[in-house]
C-alpha cells in the first residue's frame, strides 16, 4: 500500500506538503517549492506530485491495487485471485454484499501442460456488448451443452488470446497462461493438441440474473436446467 491511498483530498495533501517543508526547515534542509513536491510524490509512492493531486481529486485513475501493488486489470480489479480486490473494489471494506460476481472458467490442455482457472466475467460482457444479435444463441447452446464440449465454451478461450478488445487482460497471470497455450497451439511442438474449457453454469447464471435478466430468462427453461442460483 502507497502513502498517497491515505489521502482524499487535496486539502490534505496540501498540509501534507506543508508538515514537510516544516520538517526539513528544522533540520536546516528547507527545499524550494518545486524541489519540495518531488520530494513529497516520491515519499508519496508517485511520479510527480500533479499526479498525486489528481488521484486525490478523482482525474486520474489508479492503476495499482492498495493492498499488493499489482497494476490493476482493465476492469479496475486486482490480478492476485488470493486478493481481497480481485473481487472487491479499491474503496471497498471487503464486506461480503461488495463482491462483484465472477465467472469462474477452467482451461485445459490436453497435454497437460497448460492449466488456467480464470474469470470468464469479461468475455460474456464484450460478448453481450459487441454482439447483442447472437449472445442469445450463444448463451443457449452453452447452456444446453452444460458449459464445456462446444464451440461456444471454446471460443470463451480463445477469444483471450485472440481479441484486441480482451488482449490488456493478457499481461495478467490468469489470462496469460491461455494466451501462451494458444501461441504453443501454432507450433509443430502442439502436435494437434487440443483443449477442454469449462464454464461453471451456476455462476453464470447468477451473473446473467444479476446484470442480464432478459438474456437469462429469454433461455428456454429446458436449455437452463434446474441450476441452483439462489
Amino acid at each position: 500500500m502507497r502513502l498517497i491511498d491515505k489521502f482524499s483530498s487535496k486539502a490534505e495533501l496540501e498540509s501534507y506538503l506543508r508538515h514537510v517543508g516544516e520538517v526539513r526547515e528544522s533540520d536546516n534542509q528547507g527545499l524550494r517549492r518545486g524541489n519540495l513536491e518531488k520530494h513529497v510524490a516520491k515519499l508519496l509512492g508517485v511520479a510527480d506530485w500533479n499526479t498525486a493531486l489528481g488521484m486525490v481529486s478523482g482525474t486520474v485513475a489508479k492503476t495499482e491495487c492498495k493492498m499488493c501493488s499489482l497494476t490493476l486489470m482493465p476492469n479496475g480489479y486486482c490480478p492476485d485471485q488470493q486478493c481481497i480486490h480481485h473481487l472487491c473494489t479499491q474503496d471497498s471494506k471487503g464486506h461480503e454484499d461488495d463482491r462483484r460476481l465472477t465467472i469462474h472458467t477452467q482451461f485445459r490442455s490436453d497435454d497437460g501442460k497448460f492449466a488456467a482457472d480464470f474469470d470468464a466475467t469479461p468475455y460474456f460482457e464484450h460478448l453481450i456488448a459487441e454482439y447483442p444479435t447472437i449472445a442469445p444463441g450463444y448463451l443457449e447452446r452453452l447452456f444446453m451443452e452444460e458449459g464445456s464440449g462446444c464451440t461456444v465454451a471454446d471460443d470463451v478461450a480463445r477469444t483471450f488470446a485472440d481479441s484486441p478488445s480482451l488482449l490488456p487482460y493478457t499481461q495478467h497471470p490468469e489470462y496469460s497462461i491461455i494466451k501462451m497455450a494458444f501461441d504453443y497451439f501454432d507450433t509443430p511442438l502442439a502436435d494437434d493438441t487440443g483443449f477442454e474449457v469449462y464454464v461453471h453454469m451456476e455462476d453464470l447464471s447468477r451473473w446473467l440474473v444479476a446484470h442480464h435478466p432478459d438474456l437469462y430468462y429469454g433461455i428456454p427453461e429446458y436449455a437452463r436446467g434446474f441450476l441452483d442460483i439462489e
